[in-house]
């Protein structure tokens, strides 16, 4: 008897199953990002060789490599694990959906869990120090751990769905703030919008140099600073450090310009703005980067920080090696978004790049619409909400209302869609104050500005 394959002698393992959930990704790599979805800790996994090799395809995929066969075999060989068995496991049964074979073997787990933290319980309480109170909230606090975990694998039912919604009803009702969803920082933008809510992916979208970096940056400070929301940022035009020293900049008002030369700056005044955004829970990606890799890395802060919020910059800009078509893949990456904010329950919010039609137009024609997305179809499709921006002063523009006057801080922003909310009429957007050498960003009028 194959004791690697067999496991009619222990009590809640299914070494056999094990190896199948493993086999399934070994012998189809592209099923890694499943099993990290739905398993994310290898002690889920009672043999020690299974547990090996999770952490291999785990550590692999994290770093954005092959996932097969011989990649996990030179993983455990280089990390002095013994091979002798891998091969028996991609001999196992194959099946293709995974998400209920890797239910059972977390349940496995927690009943394994549970026999064994009864008994440190049991210890604990016939241990006449320990304070009873304490041991009651310990106990509370890991029970709701696992059930949080459980929750998250398992496929609601009509009545969870409905209990999501009365309870959300019920927090709106004594909600005494302003907003339901995450504030941006721009006030005109929070009331017409209520907010960035979780679950669901927003868009938004410029031409090239018209602010979509600040405005995001300025949505990323505003939440880590103002409202201490964990925030993930994955930037794929920027350094993290670039990043951060457009807060900075935003923080002194210093120009990037200054802060690039590094001449003729307070150093005390750096040191407060560094200071204030110091420790603050933003958690940044600033290398290429695979939809799955990306899949994987938004998983992993949801679990590890709690984040609230992802800020990709941009959307056409993630990459996805398996569709070579652009169509195809900016769709595909576009529907992962929005399943990935389903899955994590956090507010997702992709920049993307327009096309250059709204060059070639006149006038206040310039001004985006939906159709100006590239690849705007199923991005417009899978989106709960659409932010487009449009600086009126690059055209030499002018309001018909002279009393509103342009500036090479006034800032459009058009909402052609908002799920649940107010889109805004195409001849009366939204007006924000952006100051590109400073990367300041507020509401108008100009006193509202955050200086």
């Amino acid at each position: 008897m194959n004791t690697l394959t067999s496991s009619a002698h222990l009590v809640n393992v299914d070494i056999e199953l094990e190896a199948a959930v493993l086999g399934v990704v070994l012998q189809t790599p592209g099923k890694a990002a499943d099993l990290l979805r739905y398993i994310q800790k290898p002690t889920i996994f009672y043999h020690s060789l299974h547990q090996h090799i999770y952490e291999a395809i785990a550590d692999l995929y994290a770093q954005g490599n092959d996932c097969d066969l011989m990649a996990v075999r030179q993983w455990l060989k280089s990390h002095g694990h013994d091979t002798t068995n891998l091969f028996n496991i991609i001999s196992q049964n194959i099946f293709f959906d995974l998400a209920p074979k890797c239910l059972i073997l977390f349940e496995l787990a927690v009943k394994r869990y549970l026999g064994q933290y009864g008994e440190r319980i049991t210890r604990m309480a016939s241990d006449p120090t320990t304070d009873a109170l304490q041991l009651l909230e310990r106990v509370d606090g890991d029970i709701d751990n696992i059930m949080g975990s459980i929750q998250s694998m398992k496929r609601p039912s009509v009545n969870d769905h409905l209990k999501v919604f009365l309870n959300g009803l019920d927090g709106k009702a004594k909600n005494n703030g302003p907003f339901t969803g995450l504030s941006t920082g721009i006030r005109t933008l929070d009331e017409q919008t209520n907010g960035l809510k979780p679950g669901c992916l927003y868009i938004l979208a410029a031409g090239t140099g018209v602010g979509k970096t600040a405005i995001a940056g300025h949505i990323v400070k505003h939440q880590i600073l103002e409202v201490g929301n964990a925030v993930g940022f994955c930037t794929l035009e920027m350094k993290g450090s670039e990043i951060l020293s457009r807060f900075v900049a935003a923080e002194t008002g210093y120009s990037n310009y200054e802060l690039d030369r590094g001449k003729g700056i307070d150093p005390y005044k750096i040191n407060d703005a560094v200071t204030r955004l110091s420790d603050k829970p933003l958690y940044i990606w600033d290398k290429p980067i695979e939809l799955i890799q990306l899949e994987y890395q938004a998983s992993e802060w949801k679990r590890r920080y709690g984040i609230k919020l992802l800020v990709i910059d941009y959307l056409q800009l993630v990459k996805h090696s398996m569709v070579k078509n652009r169509y195809e893949r900016v769709s595909e990456i576009s529907l992962t978004f929005k399943e990935m904010a389903q899955e994590l329950d956090i507010a997702v919010l992709a920049l993307a790049q327009l096309n250059r039609d709204h060059d070639k137009r006149e006038g206040w024609k310039k001004r985006p619409k939906l159709s100006d997305l590239r690849e705007s179809g199923q991005i417009e499709q899978d989106s709960d909400g659409v932010m487009m921006l449009f600086r009126p002063h690059k055209f030499g523009l002018n309001y018909a209302d002279s009393s509103i006057i342009i500036t090479p801080q006034t800032l459009e922003i058009h909402i052609p869609k908002w799920r649940n909310g107010m889109p805004t009429d195409e001849d009366y957007p939204l007006l924000a104050y952006y100051d590109a050498p400073t990367n300041r960003v507020g509401s108008v009028p100009f006193p509202d500005v955050p200086f």
